[in-house]
């Protein structure tokens, strides 16, 4: 996980606060950017784009009477 979110830090899609001392593992928050907030909305578009696509898709096949889904 936090391999994942340092990859996104570094890209500039979340912000990490590190909370601690240097006796003690940091205490990390981390929040989204607004680069973060915008690539967020942009794959969730996608994502609706890609829906849309699978139910035409399965709306055409129901129609040649192919197989009920």
């Amino acid at each position: 996980m936090y391999r994942a979110l340092n990859q996104m830090e570094d890209e500039g899609m979340v912000f990490c606060n590190r909370d601690g001392d240097d006796h003690e593992a940091p205490e990390r928050s981390y929040a989204i950017t607004e680069d973060g907030g915008s690539y967020l909305a942009f794959c969730a578009e996608s994502l609706v784009r890609c829906q849309q696509e699978i139910k035409s898709f399965f709306d055409a096949y129901e129609r040649i009477g192919q197989r009920s889904v």
